[in-house]
Parts: C-alpha cells; structure tokens; sequence
C-alpha cells in the first residue's frame, strides 16, 4: 500500500485524530531522543534508521502530533486496530 493512501484515515482508538501526512523517515538530533518505541508492536528502534513517520491532527489545531512507527505494516495495523 502507498503510505499516501493513509492520509485523512483515522486511528480506530481515536476518531478525534485525522492523519494529515505519513512518509518514510530517518532522523537524529544530538539535542533529542535517538530511539523510540513503534505505537503499534513496541519495538524500540533507532530514528537515525529509516522509519515511518505519520503526522495526526485534531481540529483546527496548527501543530500536528508526531508518531514514528517502524514500518508500513504496523502503521496499518495501528489505524485498523490490530495492534499487536
């Protein structure tokens, strides 16, 4: 699946949220955290790594929240409910 086609899905624990972007990522700051854990499977990962990362919004709101999951699979997994 094309991670666009997640775009404007919400999580199934959360209607409130809207994914507004998903894209492939790797990132490291020495000012910020260098592993985090996947919210659908719990593996920790290293964000210098490629990763997904999906961008919620709610509302109106100008900031959106951040999540950095492993791969494509568990994004999916995590907006159908089928966490692990």
């Amino acid at each position: 699946m094309d991670l666009t086609e997640y775009e404007g899905a919400s999580p199934a624990t959360d209607a409130s949220a809207t994914v507004e972007h998903v894209t492939h990522h790797r990132r490291w700051s020495p000012k910020r955290e260098s592993r985090d854990d996947c919210p659908n499977c719990g593996e920790e990962f290293e964000l210098a790594d490629r990763h997904v990362l999906v961008t919620l919004t709610r509302g109106n709101a100008d900031a959106g929240e951040r999540h950095y999951f492993c791969d494509a699979a568990c994004v999916g997994e995590w907006l159908n409910g089928d966490a692990t």
